[in-house]
């Protein structure tokens, strides 16, 4: 009998336990928070309001790091073309 690799086990296990503690959060904050920006105005779930927030910073962290991978990269082939 051949041993079947442990790494697809943990990550689905890891993402069962994110899931359930994620659907547990969005259950326990369902009342709305009120939300000013700008000139916009809304009542939102603070499940959903912490969540967009999150994406949000997900996104802006994701666009900068990738930002600054692609400048370092261009640096490197400017250096390899005039040396």
């Amino acid at each position: 009998m051949t041993k079947q690799p442990i790494i697809p086990h943990l990550k689905l296990a890891a993402a069962l336990f994110l899931a359930t503690i994620a659907i547990v959060f969005t259950v326990q904050n369902v009342q709305s928070a009120p939300v000013r920006f700008l000139f916009w105005k809304a009542e939102l779930s603070l499940s959903l309001l912490i969540f967009a927030t999150l994406a949000a910073g997900i996104t802006a962290g994701w666009l900068v790091t990738s930002w600054i991978y692609i400048s370092r990269s261009r640096e490197k082939k400017t250096v390899k073309k005039a040396g």
